[in-house]
């Protein structure tokens, strides 16, 4: 083996572990959304805690619910903020189902924000990006508190 040769493969090795590092430190650092499956539950743990629930739901075998919850949902910011302001929910529907038909959903993914007193914050409907997310639960946390304020 040439020294050029060797050379190329300490380069690729200390790459090849360099990376393995990053991914193994990010995996570390991953926030993980424990979400509630039962909606019901979600709005008792949200009137407990006084944090509105952010509901998400879902289909089988939906592409876009699926980018968001592989995409969306995996940011770590976006899952902190989650876990810190909300109740995660997570349910999948079907079109004959009488949440969907109550809550007026007719694209999927949606995902509500609902205050702890009931009132829908913000309806989100289809797949959206970590940004837009991002600012939409601002939108949302800021409304349930400027209407917490108004009452106390």
């Amino acid at each position: 083996m040439s020294k050029r040769q060797r050379l190329w493969i300490l380069v690729l090795t200390t790459i090849a572990v360099a990376a393995f590092n990053t991914l193994a430190t990010a995996e570390e650092n991953a926030v993980t959304i424990q979400w509630v499956q039962h909606y019901g539950h979600a709005r008792r743990i949200s009137g407990e805690s006084q944090r509105p629930v952010l509901l998400f739901l879902t289909t089988e075998s939906c592409i876009h619910c699926l980018r968001m919850e592989h995409g969306t949902f995996q940011d770590s910011r976006v899952a902190a903020t989650i876990l810190d302001s909300f109740v995660p929910a997570r349910l999948k529907l079907n079109e004959e189902s009488a949440l969907a038909r109550d809550l007026n959903v007719t694209v999927y993914p949606t995902t509500v924000m609902i205050a702890p007193d009931g009132r829908i914050l913000d309806y989100v409907r289809g797949y959206v990006d970590t940004e837009v997310l991002r600012e939409r639960m601002a939108i949302a946390i800021h409304k349930d508190n400027t209407i917490a304020a108004k009452v106390n």
